[in-house]
């Protein structure tokens, strides 16, 4: 046993992490598996056709395949750039004032590197869905669309699909970060 003097959170704390870190750890295995991407069950990135709001010309070459992962679309000149691009589109105004929290963007790059299928989501501070002012997403939704400085990968010259959230945390109805 152990005896501290002072704070038992550092210590809970510490153990917790040895214990995470010692679950977590993988093995090598000697095979190695060549040239996978991970790919993720396309539930949880595939967005369905809504007659309502998708373009029908957008086609998805194969929706039981799709991938994820911050370098798999990428914002040409970065994050930096990125939230640039958006501010410059960004008009405030008044009746978002009130707004704080969370704008998050979903998209879908085809294998063919066009993007579509866009859908919005606010959040509260705490990540807990909120309502947002009355057309603070489509607006928002609108200016991702706008961009055009997104690279995207290819898997030994195939294309593929991928699934992009660009977050936007509004302060005040001001765009305080953009985080891909």
């Amino acid at each position: 046993m152990i005896i501290m003097k002072g704070n038992n959170n550092l210590y809970v704390i510490v153990v917790v992490i040895l214990i995470t870190l010692s679950c977590c750890t993988e093995k090598k295995s000697s095979t190695k598996v060549k040239d996978k991407l991970p790919s993720f069950d396309h539930d949880l990135s595939y967005i369905p056709y809504d007659t309502q709001q998708d373009n029908p010309t957008y086609i998805i070459c194969d929706s039981t395949n799709f991938h994820s992962g911050r370098n798999r679309v990428q914002y040409i000149g970065g994050n930096k750039k990125l939230k640039e691009d958006i501010t410059l589109r960004y008009n405030f105004r008044s009746q978002y004032e009130s707004f704080n929290g969370y704008i998050v963007v979903l998209f879908l790059v085809n294998c063919n590197g066009q993007r579509g299928r866009f859908r919005t989501q606010s959040l509260n501070l705490d990540f807990t869905p909120s309502k947002s002012p009355d057309d603070l997403e489509n607006y928002v939704k609108g200016i991702i669309k706008t961009l055009d400085n997104w690279k995207w990968s290819t898997y030994h010259e195939n294309g593929m699909e991928y699934s992009k959230f660009v977050n936007l945390k509004f302060r005040n109805g001001q765009i305080e970060y953009v985080i891909l």
